[in-house]
């Protein structure tokens, strides 16, 4: 199955943050490391969490690409659209608008390279992708049609 010995542990390891995360340390960020070959990732597990500070989530290849293809997926893929709609406002903003708008941040200057990694590589990303897409356009039918029963939907209001 590896082209490495049996002898040779094998860790993949994806820290769950990057630069604009960091920018203030790295102490209490999580890091997903799977266990691919061998038994002995016990210490680095133990580096990462004693020595770097970091929360360390031990898990399979397949649960690592399936809760990240909505963690990353999700997150990048809703950037993209709103950026897209922008500017977007600044002046008369919510918390949870503003809490939008940070993570907008976070991740508009990645490399385009690496939209492309997490909604092509991750072999549960399209299925993601279309479940989000398909749920956006059933409630946008669903407030059409609510708009269309309305009495008052002459004013938009």
């Amino acid at each position: 199955r590896w082209l490495l010995p049996d002898n040779v542990d094998i860790v993949a390891s994806h820290p769950l943050f990057g630069p604009q995360s960091a920018t203030t340390g790295i102490k209490g960020l999580k890091i997903a490391v799977c266990p691919i070959q061998g038994k002995r990732h016990a210490r680095l597990v133990a580096f990462l969490r004693k020595i770097l500070g970091l929360t360390v989530i031990v898990t399979t290849p397949e649960d690592h690409d399936q809760e990240a293809a909505v963690v990353q997926g999700l997150t990048h893929l809703i950037a993209k659209v709103l950026l897209r709609m922008g500017p977007l406002p600044t002046r008369m903003t919510t918390k949870s608008f503003d809490l939008l708008s940070e993570a907008i941040s976070m991740v508009q200057h990645d490399a385009p390279e690496v939209f492309e990694a997490i909604e092509k590589a991750n072999p549960y990303a399209e299925t993601v992708r279309r479940r989000f897409f398909d749920l956006a356009a059933s409630l946008s039918e669903e407030l059409e049609a609510a708009l269309r029963a309305s009495p008052n939907n002459e004013s938009g209001h």
